[in-house]
């Protein structure tokens, strides 16, 4: 995840930004909603008018895990790289470390990742069974954690480096390796930078051309709001409110892109069906990412609910959130919803109720990831880095 890159390690920089990580917890909170309706469908009573506005309207951006995703990749490239175009006079030959950067970025996202494998792995061994549900549940999740995982397929997810076996534990860490990969591409992505904007999107463009995931749009989009941000922050704030919130809107029409009269255009012209497997949509998914952050630096009205203290909450777990949601998902709440209606609690009731304990403690195990995994995780990155801006 540019989850990863933009999650704050308390304390660790003046130049942190609250109502980014803001931004990044509810972004995270979307990826639990998607996954929870994306396991357990849609309450059985849910009147079909309302299920279709949740389907294929915007209103399906509260629940939209990929896109999401591309609004983690963005955060990354500004979070990232924020702080050496705001610190130009510290940029140099001499305090250039790319080896530091390196290992600092793979303890970063690998720790954590790790320690949550490992955990998923021993309750898969020893706690998860396949569950009978009252509710109507997806294919989906039907085929996950059907298969034992060997020591050779553990390693293999654990690399964070190739395509995820069939029996993978941690479906989600696709998004974790573009992490890796992309950033180990942020130091070469600043540098262009600092040369000139245009070297960076003639870079980004080759990359598209070339095939390259639609990430390296999310990234680059990123870097170069890092790379005018104080620019970008004044003109947005000189703006009339109106105009701020009509750009804001149209991020949002665009992140929701796939769900939208924006997807149906380009459905029509581009034949684009998937999100996932088609790199149109992300790509436009990518622009409302960056026209919506770049909507939020303007906007002190957003900025303050963002660092309210239940958001930055979910801004300072959600990394641990990303990566612990589907473990509790599939070993707890099956068997949570099997003994609510067993109980005799209706379905919807029990669909709830899973949904409301779940979340929880859900959270309170990423605070826990955060405190006695993480934090460590981001003072051994600082130490390996011995001190270098990069």
């Amino acid at each position: 995840m540019s989850l990863p890159n933009a999650i704050p390690a308390g304390g660790e920089s003046s130049e942190r930004i609250d109502y980014l990580d803001g931004v990044r917890g509810v972004a995270a909170l979307v990826v639990f909603c998607d996954h929870y309706l994306g396991f357990f469908g849609f309450p059985q009573m849910t009147p079909a008018l309302v299920k279709k506005m949740f389907v294929s309207s915007p209103l399906h951006m509260v629940w939209d895990g990929f896109a999401a995703v591309s609004l983690f990749f963005v955060l990354s490239g500004l979070v990232l790289t924020r702080k050496y175009f705001a610190r130009q006079e510290r940029f140099s030959a001499e305090r250039f470390s790319l080896a530091g950067f390196y290992l600092a970025r793979v303890v970063r996202i690998g720790g954590p990742f790790l320690v949550v494998l490992a955990l998923s792995w021993l309750v898969r061994h020893y706690l998860f069974e396949v569950r009978e549900l009252p509710m109507s549940v997806s294919i989906w999740y039907r085929g996950l954690w059907q298969k034992e995982v060997d020591l050779t397929s553990f390693l293999w997810q654990a690399a964070l480096i190739f395509r995820r076996p069939p029996e993978a534990l941690l479906f989600q860490d696709w998004s974790l390796r573009l992490e890796m990969h992309f950033s180990f591409l942020i130091p070469f992505m600043v540098l262009l930078a600092f040369r000139g904007t245009a070297w960076l999107v003639a870079f980004c463009l080759a990359g598209l051309v070339a095939g390259v995931s639609p990430a390296l749009l999310h990234f680059t989009l990123g870097v170069l709001l890092a790379r005018h941000f104080q620019q970008v922050q004044s003109r947005v704030l000189a703006m009339p409110s109106l105009v701020r919130w009509f750009m804001l809107g149209v991020g949002l029409l665009l992140y929701s892109g796939r769900n939208t009269l924006v997807g149906v255009w380009f459905e029509r012209f581009f034949e684009v069906s998937d999100f996932v497997t088609n790199p149109v949509m992300r790509l436009v998914t990518g622009c409302g990412a960056a026209l919506i952050l770049v909507s939020v630096l303007g906007m002190p009205e957003l900025q303050r609910w963002l660092v309210s203290q239940p958001v930055r909450f979910l801004g300072r777990v959600s990394y641990g959130l990303y990566l612990c949601h589907v473990t509790v998902l599939l070993a707890f709440t099956p068997w949570l919803l099997q003994r609510l209606v067993a109980a005799g609690m209706p379905v919807d009731g029990a669909w709830l109720t899973g949904f409301l304990i779940s979340l929880p403690l859900t959270l309170w195990l990423s605070e826990w990831l955060y405190r006695w995994v993480e934090l460590p995780c981001i003072r051994l990155g600082k130490a390996v880095n011995g001190g270098k801006i990069f």
